[in-house]
């Protein structure tokens, strides 16, 4: 589908995956962005072949052959948009380009470090208040789908990258498309910006209905948070008359839903407080006590509740750090309070 001149959006289908935003992203978003030196590809989509099967008939409709694509830029390193990076890189012999923070896995490796040794998850989580009885097998079970696909070519989450970008650099020298370093989703998030078209390419951190997800991982001592909302703040600056995210739909007006996230955030900010007032709480009795969109607690799927835990983790570290909580840590447990004037 064409969504500007010059710009053509691509559905590329996602497998299904328990506890993914309650399944409503059903695919990734993939642009082609004509310039003056050739065709860019914004993300590539989830490894499998029907995903593959579709990006190459989408680019044949668009009437674009594959040795016209000069680059591919992933906004990040997470599966549904680096997944098929290989297999679009050798079937157009286009250069790859992502943040130098998601080349080497980011925070994926901390994920995959956490399925290869279950005892220190176990740990880890039950230093967070998880119950004993909310302890599965693995530790950390993956959600239906959540390998990358089969070969070729198979990667985990390294990926060959050719050009690694740091945020403010054109991606393509006289393309006009600039990357903005948005971290927060993940560790090396990047926005693209199209200053001749006034378009944004928002990946994950800017999203017209779901509120991105920001996670707290094992190990972790920054503030996550911190930076996604200040790159939400700077995206207001920039001239942009529409946003083509990775998920749900493009939609006019950044600045209006970037102060809808904002606003977001700060009510989850005072919910917080709002369980810790009666008593210290361990992370996980005020991740199950809050709200989720998703659903009630009770309902929620084993792996959409550790996701829920380490979304509150970030809340809860961010809040730390800026004075609005105390930690308490017995060794064993660590619980949060209301910090002290």
């Amino acid at each position: 589908m064409q969504v500007a001149d010059g710009v053509f959006q691509f559905k590329v289908p996602m497998p299904s995956m328990r506890g993914v935003a309650d399944g409503r992203l059903r695919y990734t978003l993939v642009y082609a962005v004509r310039t003056d030196e050739g065709w860019v590809v914004i993300d590539a989509g989830w490894n499998t072949d029907e995903g593959f099967g579709a990006f190459q008939r989408y680019l044949s409709e668009a009437g674009i052959a594959p040795e016209d694509v000069s680059a591919i830029v992933l906004t990040h390193g997470h599966p549904d948009h680096s997944g098929l990076a290989g297999r679009i890189k050798e079937l157009t012999g286009a250069r790859l380009a992502m943040h130098r923070l998601d080349a080497d896995g980011g925070d994926l490796g901390r994920m995959q470090a956490l399925f290869r040794d279950p005892e220190a998850a176990h740990r880890w989580m039950a230093r967070y208040g998880v119950p004993p009885e909310e302890l599965p097998q693995d530790a950390w079970p993956r959600p239906a789908g959540r390998s990358q696909g089969p070969p070729p070519p198979q990667r985990s989450f390294a990926l060959e990258v050719d050009v690694v970008l740091d945020g403010g650099e054109e991606i393509v020298a006289g393309s006009g498309l600039w990357a903005i370093w948005t971290p927060g989703h993940s560790p090396g998030h990047v926005c693209v910006h199209d200053q001749k078209r006034k378009l944004l390419f928002s990946g994950d951190h800017v999203l017209p209905v779901v509120t991105p997800f920001v996670r707290l991982y094992p190990g972790d001592e920054g503030d996550p948070l911190a930076g996604f909302l200040q790159a939400q703040r700077d995206l207001k600056k920039l001239d942009v008359e529409m946003v083509h995210p990775a998920h749900e739909h493009s939609f006019p007006d950044l600045r209006r839903r970037v102060d809808e996230i904002l606003r977001h955030h700060r009510e989850r900010f005072d919910e917080i407080l709002a369980q810790v007032h009666d008593g210290p709480k361990t992370a996980w009795q005020i991740a199950s006590s809050i709200r989720w969109n998703v659903g009630p607690w009770r309902e929620l799927g084993s792996w959409t509740r550790r996701m829920a835990l380490l979304e509150t983790l970030a809340h809860i570290q961010h809040m730390v750090m800026e004075g609005e909580l105390a930690s308490l840590d017995t060794g064993l447990t660590v619980r949060y309070s209301p910090a002290q004037p």
